[in-house]
């Protein structure tokens, strides 16, 4: 990598987030694995073939922690990604580092799929087929005024384009092209989500909202009107009509995309329609808490519910069974854990456990951002 990458910079006013939380992440993530060899991380002898598991337990140095930090902090801010969403997503997948590698072939600090990278390099739906998304993406950056754009772009290896075949996954992971390309494919797939999620474009550097009134720049004020999936499913029209009377918006968008990630863009709206549907048919009004992910630690209660149940029923296949009949009467992280079916389980949950811990290790809100899946 570039010198401008692996140093510290002193003024960086895209910063979101401190280098502290980057590295508070990185070396939690280590502390947590075995002291010696971990299956959860890779080795890449060159840019190709497959990465070979069961390596040494790597060391942290100052480089390495402003490496991922600049990249994070350039890429992020170039596309409008908020950084401390992120900072909480990847500290539960990869825990920033360059090369874990997942039991599916996810790769590197995005833990980027297949289906991932062909997202970016299928024929772009908004141009009728005339570039893939990844040169939408490209052309895009290349127009914008901003200087963590301008600092991407000055990287050619980091936009190339990659094969999706898991046999060539040190793609995602070898340096010195990463972690800046890992990123930025994990930085368009996020755009990518945003854009069926809640028809949110990215154009020139800017987002501009794509709803049923045509095209206009997307709102500071959270009860915006959402485009995509948000306006086909009204998600915003039952939250309403449930009880809560101006709901954040920005902060809905960004679960359902965050969660897309997991379940993808189609389903994870769908299960957020089905439970608001459910729940107006049954004329169960919302309180804040039903919609509240941080105020409990969820994975606890539901793995102590299934487990009480199981003893009932037969095995907690007739548990999760029982419980889905019901499950839209629970809160909103609850009847995720129960329904969902693609993806990992309660992962919203998951992620929103990582921002609960990096508030209490830092004493502050200077790593997480304050409304974080907070309808």
């Amino acid at each position: 990598m570039p010198e401008s990458m692996r140093e510290v910079r002193e003024f960086f006013p895209e910063a979101q987030v401190g280098r502290e939380c980057i590295a508070l992440v990185m070396r939690s993530f280590l502390s947590s694995g075995q002291k010696f060899k971990s299956q959860s991380f890779a080795k890449c002898p060159n840019s190709k073939g497959r990465p070979v598991r069961g390596v040494k337990i790597h060391c942290m140095t100052e480089p390495y922690v402003n490496t991922v930090y600049n990249s994070l902090v350039d890429v992020s801010d170039c596309l409008n990604i908020p950084q401390a969403d992120l900072i909480a997503k990847l500290s539960n997948e990869s825990g920033l580092h360059m090369n874990t590698f997942g039991s599916k072939g996810d790769a590197g600090i995005g833990q980027l799929t297949a289906s991932a990278i062909d997202a970016a390099l299928e024929p772009y739906w908004l141009e009728g087929g005339r570039i893939s998304v990844r040169e939408y993406y490209i052309e895009n950056m290349r127009n914008s005024t901003k200087d963590s754009c301008r600092r991407v772009m000055q990287n050619p290896s980091a936009y190339e384009k990659i094969t999706s075949v898991v046999g060539q996954r040190c793609n995602l992971i070898n340096t010195p092209e990463n972690p800046l390309r890992n990123l930025l494919y994990t930085g368009m797939y996020y755009r990518i989500l945003k854009h069926h999620v809640a028809g949110i474009k990215y154009i020139n550097g800017n987002d501009i909202i794509s709803n049923s009134d045509g095209l206009t720049p997307l709102p500071e004020d959270k009860d915006f009107k959402a485009g995509g999936l948000i306006e086909k499913f009204e998600i915003r029209k039952n939250l309403i009509a449930l009880g809560i009377k101006n709901p954040d918006m920005h902060a809905v968008e960004r679960a359902i995309v965050m969660l897309g990630y997991n379940a993808g863009p189609a389903k994870a709206a769908e299960y957020f329609s089905v439970y608001l549907k459910k729940r107006l048919q049954n004329k169960k009004w919302l309180s804040e808490t039903d919609v509240d992910f941080l105020s409990t630690d969820f994975m606890k209660t539901w793995q102590k519910m299934v487990g009480g149940m199981a003893k009932k029923a037969s095995n907690q296949s007739a548990a999760l069974a029982k419980a889905r009949k019901t499950a839209h009467t629970k809160s909103l992280p609850e009847f995720l854990m129960i329904i969902q079916n693609s993806g990992s389980p309660g992962y919203l949950s998951k992620v929103a456990l990582k921002h609960k811990e990096l508030l209490e290790q830092m004493g502050d809100e200077r790593c997480v951002s304050p409304n974080f899946i907070h309808f």
